[in-house]
């Protein structure tokens, strides 16, 4: 790792433009929610303005995901970083003004750019660092977006203690510009000269070309559909559920905090441990992927220590399987259709997870958050196992150097 980012300029320059992003994030999250309350919000309005950002991703990734046919990821990516300075800033004056619909306005524009930020930077980082150093810098990826995970909550409760909390929200926008200047580092990777002019024909016509490069690759709409259902089966009992457990199990009003710690913990190991995995990738990240159920699991448990156990688990599995598969999709997809693709394939995940917020909710009174959980947690366990098992995901293996690619 450390030759990489020592003899990489470029990717310093992205680096840092992920780490300022994921600290901003990571503070807003823990802010935003605190300051819609002390501005006079309620619950409701915290769960409008999160439904407004899966809005936007939504109808973003089903109908931007072609805008890297035309312009370069880089210049994309500023933009859209530029867009969110002034988006998260609407947000903050949203609240302090008690107009909270222009704040949830506004973060349907925040999930518009993130929908075409997220798939333009999956795009660039081949470019960046060539494929035989793809699983280098995604692990480091993952190590800093766990990192900022662990400090950007400690950050943002320290700040809570001495000065209003829409100073979280303000932050985040200096994070976004700090992104953007970064970016401007990054040489031109990309003749734009090559690229054709933007027209509505021509859009649609890069819409169908990301559609069949999809569904004509096996082990793409394998992958997409597993991933959707695992979202569905187990991520959603996952985010709804922690707080209730965190309460209903008696562990003290700080264990909610002290989970997402150690999970965070955990991914960050499962950054460092995933770079190390060289053969049978594929395999090895399903399986991966699938031991995510461990977290879930570990929440029915009435041992504390036990259930720290098994949520550290899951949260290095589950990063040990996205860093792989996150470099074989930038290995095996060709470079001009990764936006595309990718936009696609975290079209269905984001649908479906509003949908099982709502029903793990009502199963959860129905049933018992316990149950919900290790029915999800099983079931989408199995789900990942059998995906492991296909033949597409047995042959797929990483690109050991550029002479193969």
């Amino acid at each position: 790792m450390k030759d990489l980012f020592a003899s990489n300029r470029s990717f310093r320059h992205v680096w840092f433009s992920q780490l300022s992003g994921m600290l901003g994030a990571s503070i807003m999250t823990v802010s935003a929610g605190i300051a819609v309350l002390a501005y006079g919000g309620s619950a409701a309005v915290i769960a409008t303005i999160l439904a407004g950002r899966s809005i936007g991703l939504f109808i973003g990734y089903l109908t931007l995901g072609g805008l890297t046919a035309f312009f370069s990821s880089k210049r994309l990516m500023i933009l859209t970083d530029v867009v969110r300075v002034v988006s998260t800033a609407t947000v903050a004056f949203g609240i302090v003004t008690g107009a909270f619909w222009i704040s949830a306005l506004a973060v349907i524009l925040t999930g518009l750019c993130e929908s075409v930020f997220t798939p333009a930077s999956r795009a660039l980082l081949p470019l960046v660092v060539g494929k035989a150093d793809l699983l280098t810098a995604n692990g480091m990826s993952a190590v800093t977006r766990n990192a900022m995970a662990v400090a950007g909550p400690a950050v943002a409760g320290g700040m809570l203690l001495l000065v209003d909390p829409i100073l979280g929200v303000l932050i985040n926008c200096v994070c976004f510009a700090l992104s953007a200047l970064a970016l401007v580092g990054v040489p031109d990777l990309t003749r734009d000269g090559g690229r054709l002019p933007l027209t509505p024909r021509g859009y649609w016509s890069s819409l169908k070309d990301g559609a069949h490069a999809v569904r004509s690759t096996p082990w793409v709409w394998m992958f997409t559909l597993a991933g959707g259902l695992q979202m569905f089966l187990v991520v959603g009992a996952w985010s709804v559920l922690l707080p209730v457990a965190s309460v209903q199990t008696g562990w003290g009003d700080s264990a909610y905090g002290v989970v997402l710690a150690v999970y965070a913990a955990g991914g960050l190991i499962g950054g460092l441990v995933a770079v190390r995995i060289r053969r049978h990738a594929a395999v090895a990240g399903a399986v991966s992927i699938a031991l995510f159920s461990l977290a879930p699991l570990g929440l029915v448990q009435d041992s504390f220590a036990i259930c720290l156990i098994l949520v550290f688990a899951g949260g290095a599995a589950l990063q040990v399987g996205n860093v792989l598969y996150d470099t074989l999709f930038q290995q095996h997809v060709s470079p001009e259709m990764i936006g595309r693709v990718s936009a696609l394939m975290m079209l269905p995940s984001t649908a479906v997870l509003p949908l099982s917020y709502l029903i793990v909710g009502v199963a959860a009174d129905l049933v018992g958050a316990d149950s919900v959980l290790l029915i999800g947690g099983v079931s989408a366990a199995f789900v990942m196992a059998g995906f492991a098992l296909l033949s597409p995901i047995r042959r797929l293996e990483l690109v050991k150097d550029e002479q193969n690619v």
